[in-house]
């Protein structure tokens, strides 16, 4: 075993170099030969230490010199300079240096006592593990007993939910190995895949073979033999070409930057206090929010794999507003144009009545679902962090376009409230910013801005979003290349203008609505009807493409031009409004410019149909862009401008539930019926994985702290209030036998009294068809009625709505943290037939208001899954 360990360690030894030797060695260069070479001659110290570096390689120091004179020539001049890493094993060959880093990372502990696992024949090893970006290679240490005779084939495959399921698909790569040296790492290699979740294989085992394993789990990682989870974890590594960076003059921040883009990577040890990194790891609580059922308001039904197609290499941003802060909020009263609209009939045509209001405050289009708030409110980045995880969203993009305003106590508030969320396993959306639209010379202070307080000193960096290996930054670089011709700018200035170029992926946006791409590397926010894709490449695909809610677009505004115009001006591109292609012009019509072609425009109330939406969601199917920009989340208020665009009492971006552009939802009319079809559109972009039936033991998770307390000001002088958390529930699971249905749920703390009003209850759904009677598709309730501690009552909907009548009781057991129900299958007419349900449980909803209020499962106590979200139990 001696000898077998120390050929494994050679054979596996990482290329990078982390050793303390050359770390100290790159300090010394740091601190002393770059001061040195500053204050003689760039030049000379960067020749001085290439030759050092050179001749000492030569003979026995080659990766310490060769590492510090690296770091001395980028600390002394901010040039590139060569570096050659260290081998590691006869087949790795040197990696060059030149702003890319080569990493490999073990997913398991090197410094445990390891012991070989044979493979029998007919067997198979494996293990479930989780990467955060691009990889490109495996490789797992593999005996072959001392002969080298044998075989074995590696394959990877995407993690469906189960080892059987994810094995029964196609596989991503795969390859035999044939007669491999002893202890060999078998390395698979494929082109870059992202980030998610994986399970590689070993099979097809010939003669004696096997694979190595250390005793101690790794986390993140769940190994398998023969499909039956094993302890332990296999000597398997992953690597992956980083992401090229500049040297930004700060050693802690390039070793941030450079280190291996891995799962679990460091970013994800993000502190919610100061953005810093923490020594604890991170575990993603994976709730498999793809897999949720919902029916909507309207009736429709969200689809699942089956019906939109497993999960595709794509990736959706959302326009995010942190605006809601500062004197123009605390200043006003909140004013509802939808309330205005309401009460005063026929006002929409008079643009002068005192209904209105004064020119100059914010109004809103209507109230948001939680209230007037601020975007300094914790409670509700939480919450919106729930609802656009669940949507499948990767970013949001902050709006910093307003002249050098970017909203900062609105960020700090949700990347702190984010960081904490994934310290508790919830991956959250990444986050990136949108600067000032065209050559606007402010741009830069507001880029330097963030690039000092965020970017520079690294704070919250698992919550970057990236673009071609750099944060992504909606910029035009035209603005700062220009500021390094600035006579007046400072050295710092200066300094801090050239790292800026080089640190992020820039991508200025085109702010017109219907001119399409002007430059190689411009993207879209917003645009109407068919929409472009940006970013072509050569063989024809794009980058990205954009999809909106609504347009402040018209193709005949009251004062007759056509294009930009208000919200509440004439022929408006409204939530309803459907345009038509190319080929659908008629004589004298102009494409983008065109009027409503939706048949069923007159009916009331279309518009919360979404057409205008749907039609963009659809181009962005055809023109399949690697990313979906959509506009947007929160916008909510519009200025209430004298005269803007040739119309008079103007609201320039919002106006009223029709004539708006957000998805997050109202309480009013539009309820959540666009969260829904955000949610729709995503999966049918993305793809989605397949339910988990009943024989594969699925787990159902919820968020965990959604019962945080509530306490944050609103707009003006509102205090904005919500204490009905009570019973944080965590995980949900299901079984049954021929006679009975059993329900377990599990929370983070013991369960409070049973005595409680809206106590723990189960809603269950045995049918979307709609044609028994139903609350929101829910047939059944448990515990709508308080329980009397042993048992609960079961009871049955009599007809549409918050009606109830007993079926009877159940079993019930509470035991500290854990509810368990028992419901025999009969008192759910399934006692003859294959189980298929929806279910979902409930604390606390009410609140302090009254029952039978579906939007509840968003604001109060807790919801498991949330909103209108449901878990499937169900048989093959």
């Amino acid at each position: 075993m001696s000898t077998l360990g120390a050929g494994l360690l050679l054979a596996s030894e990482p290329s990078f170099p982390a050793e303390t030797a050359v770390e100290t060695a790159v300090e010394t260069a740091v601190e002393t030969a770059a001061e040195t070479a500053v204050e003689t001659a760039a030049e000379t110290a960067a020749e001085t230490a290439a030759e050092t570096a050179a001749e000492t390689a030569a003979e026995t120091a080659a990766e310490t010199a060769a590492e510090t004179a690296a770091e001395t020539a980028l600390g002394a001049s901010g040039s590139e300079a060569e570096s050659r890493f260290g081998e590691a094993g006869a087949e790795q060959k040197d990696a060059e240096f030149s702003g890319r880093y080569f990493g490999r990372l073990d997913l398991f502990e090197r410094s445990e006592p390891h012991f070989p696992v044979l493979i029998e024949k007919g067997g198979f090893v494996g293990a479930r593990f989780r990467m955060d970006r691009e990889f490109c290679n495996i490789s797992v240490c593999c005996p072959s007993y001392g002969n080298s005779v044998g075989s074995l084939t590696l394959s990877l495959y995407r993690w469906m939910g189960s080892v059987e399921a994810s094995r029964a698909q196609k596989p991503t790569a795969r390859k035999t190995f044939t007669d491999f040296p002893d202890n060999a790492m078998l390395p698979l290699e494929f082109e870059p895949l992202s980030g998610g979740e994986f399970y590689w294989e070993l099979d097809g085992a010939a003669e004696n073979v096997g694979v190595w394993m250390v005793p101690t789990s790794h986390e993140g990682v769940v190994s398998f033999l023969n499909g039956t989870e094993k302890p332990g974890a296999y000597e398997m590594s992953a690597g992956s070409e980083g992401f090229p960076i500049p040297f930004s003059g700060s050693r802690t921040l390039y070793s941030k930057l450079t280190a291996p883009p891995l799962s679990p990577p460091e970013t994800d040890r993000v502190s919610a206090e100061n953005g810093t990194l923490s020594e604890s790891r991170f575990s993603e609580r994976d709730l498999f929010a793809d897999t949720w059922d919902a029916i909507d308001g309207l009736g429709r039904v969200l689809g699942d794999s089956e019906t939109l197609g497993l999960p595709r290499k794509k990736q959706v941003g959302i326009f995010y507003w942190t605006w809601h802060e500062g004197r123009g909020v605390a200043d006003i009263v909140p004013s509802s144009n939808a309330e205005i609209l309401a009460k005063n009939p026929g006002i929409a045509e008079r643009p002068f009545d005192p209904a209105w209001g004064e020119c100059g405050p914010r109004h809103h289009w209507d109230e948001p679902l939680f209230g007037f708030y601020r975007t300094t409110d914790a409670w509700v980045s939480r919450r919106h962090a729930q609802m656009l995880s669940a949507a499948g969203v990767d970013a949001v993009i902050f709006d910093a376009t307003n002249g050098t305003l970017t909203w900062m106590d609105s960020t700090w508030t949700l990347l702190e409230t984010w960081a904490s969320m994934r310290r508790d396993g919830f991956r959250t959306p990444k986050c990136a910013f949108m600067l000032p639209f065209w050559r606007q010379t402010h741009l830069r202070d507001s880029l330097l801005q963030l690039y000092r307080d965020i970017y520079r000193p690294g704070k919250f960096r698992d919550l970057w979003f990236y673009w071609n290996g750099r944060p992504l930054v909606h910029a035009d670089p035209w603005v700062i290349e220009q500021a390094l011709h600035d006579e007046t700018a400072s050295p710092e200035d200066r300094k801090d203008w050239e790292e800026i170029l080089r640190f992020f992926t820039f991508r200025p946006l085109q702010a017109a609505y219907a001119l399409g791409p002007k430059m190689p590397d411009q993207w879209c926010w917003l645009e109407v009807f068919p929409q472009h894709g940006y970013g072509k490449r050569s063989d024809g695909t794009f980058e990205m493409c954009a999809a909106g809610v609504a347009q402040n677009h018209s193709w005949s505004a009251g004062d007759g031009h056509v294009g930009l115009a208000a919200m509440n001006d004439r022929n408006v591109f409204g939530r309803a409004y459907v345009g038509p292609s190319e080929d659908e012009l008629q004589p004298g019509e102009h494409l983008h410019f065109a009027p409503d072609r939706n048949p069923r425009k007159d009916e009331p109330d279309r518009f919360l149909w979404g057409e205008n939406f749907a039609q963009q969601l659809d181009r962005a199917q055809e023109l399949d862009p690697d990313y979906l920009f959509i506009t947007g989340w929160n916008e909510w208020t519009a200025g209430f401008f004298a005269k803007w665009m040739g119309k008079e009492r103007a609201f320039p971006d919002q106006y009223s539930p029709e004539f708006s552009r957000d998805l997050e939802p109202s309480s009013g009319i539009l309820q959540d019926h666009f969260y829904h079809q955000l949610v729709q559109g995503v999966r049918r972009f993305r793809g989605v994985r397949p339910q988990r039936a009943a024989d594969e033991d699925p787990v159902y998770r919820d968020a965990l702290r959604d019962t945080l307390p509530r306490d944050a000001e609103g707009y003006g002088s509102l205090r904005l209030k919500n204490e009905t958390g009570r019973n944080d529930i965590a995980e949900c699971f299901v079984s049954h036998d021929s006679e009975t249905l059993t329900f377990r749920v599990l929370c983070a703390d013991p369960l409070t009294p049973f005595t409680d009003p809206g106590w723990m209850r189960l809603f269950l759904s045995v049918s979307l068809s709609g044609e028994r009677p139903h609350w929101n598709h829910f047939q059944y309730v448990v515990n709508r009625i308080a329980p009397d501690g042993k048992s609960a009552i079961l009871e049955v909907c009599t007809e549409n709505g918050w009606n109830w009548q007993e079926v009877g009781r159940v079993p019930m057991k509470v035991d500290g943290k854990t509810l368990e129900v028992q419901i025999p299958r009969r008192m759910l007419g399934m006692a003859e037939r294959k189980i298929d349900l929806r279910f979902k449980w409930a604390d606390n909803s009410a609140g302090d208001g009254t029952d039978g209020e579906i939007l509840n499962f968003y604001r109060n106590g807790d919801a498991a899954p949330d909103g209108r979200f449901l878990y499937r139990y169900f048989e093959r």
